[in-house]
């Protein structure tokens, strides 16, 4: 099978020096694909953009997602090679290389060259994955995948659908390391209040407007309680106005606009009161609206008191 990145696809998406030896990249292009755009799309989908003759100039989707796929890649390659391009190696050991017409760039000027390697990599991929997630029909292997089926069972299925109740950058990185925290979310929350018949039928595509809204409703909740639930875990890096996961790929790097730990502890309270809130609105719609939420069934929490069984010779839970 041919490759993604093939010199002439580097060639038209990373302008560097007419000397520079292209080819010095190519150790670095399978490691760039695997680990950041077949993790995302899958085997089946990164074969049929390989094999996709491309359209120049085309608003197809496949060709504009090709297109971003390749930029994505392409920055990618060369964010996990410079470190290798810096360095000469051979018998003698690990050189610096340097000429007699040019200084050696700083770490000032490194940091600032991988950040923006990095920001214009995750820009084009995640593009790429919005155009994929909106017209999910042309893009077969994808959406067979387990990659796509997982969000199925979600009631955030799209980035943009987190994005709109809190902001992540539309990051697909990001959405994806907020799986499980929404699942928590759902099985904490969502599951106990409504129970499994009203969720499902929640999550169901529907025309009836007063399940749109209960359904917008519940995303937000969802979105709420998760930035909540994920605000001082670590993970994340938050600002004052979004959040994003921490990448390994500049472990030094840390904004000076990040959150701190009591900004934090107040995002967290702030959020998980909001979620709380939504989850009340949500409850009044439904016990309001019985026969649109036909297998509803409202049971008030007993708490502990309910939970106490009495017998002849002690009290037990």
């Amino acid at each position: 099978m041919a490759e993604l990145l093939e010199t002439s696809v580097l060639k038209k998406h990373l302008t560097l020096s007419p000397n520079f030896d292209f080819l010095k990249l190519g150790p670095f292009t399978k490691r760039a694909v695997r680990k950041y755009i077949k993790s995302l799309i899958g085997s089946g989908q990164l074969a049929d953009l390989i094999n996709h003759d491309s359209v120049e100039g085309s608003d197809e989707p496949i060709d504009e997602v090709k297109l971003l796929i390749e930029e994505a890649a392409s920055y990618y390659c060369l964010l996990i090679a410079i470190p290798f391009l810096e360095l000469t190696i051979n018998n003698l050991g690990f050189k610096k290389a340097t000429t007699t017409n040019t200084d050696n760039a700083d770490w000032k000027d490194m940091r600032d060259l991988k950040r923006y390697l990095l920001e214009t990599a995750n820009e084009a991929l995640d593009d790429a994955m919005e155009i994929m997630e909106d017209n999910a029909s042309d893009f077969e292997s994808w959406k067979n995948s387990d990659l796509f089926t997982v969000f199925k069972k979600n009631i955030i299925r799209h980035t943009k659908e987190f994005q709109r109740s809190f902001d992540i950058s539309n990051s697909r990185k990001t959405f994806l390391s907020l799986q499980a925290p929404m699942l928590e979310v759902e099985e904490q929350y969502l599951l106990p209040m409504l129970g499994q018949c009203t969720l499902d039928f929640i999550k169901a595509v529907s025309v009836d407007d007063i399940v749109i809204r209960v359904q917008e409703l519940t995303r937000l909740a969802v979105g709420a309680l998760t930035v909540a639930k994920v605000a001082i875990t670590g993970k994340f890096l938050f600002t004052s106005t979004s959040f994003q996961v921490r990448t390994d790929e500049l472990p030094w790097e840390k904004s000076k606009l990040e959150l701190t730990a009591n900004a934090l502890e107040n995002l967290q309270a702030d959020r998980q009161n909001a979620g709380e809130e939504y989850l009340k609105l949500i409850k009044s719609i439904i016990v309001q609206n019985p026969l649109v939420f036909t297998c509803y069934e409202d049971k008030p929490s007993k708490g502990l008191k309910g939970k106490i069984i009495t017998k002849k010779s002690h009290t037990s839970l």
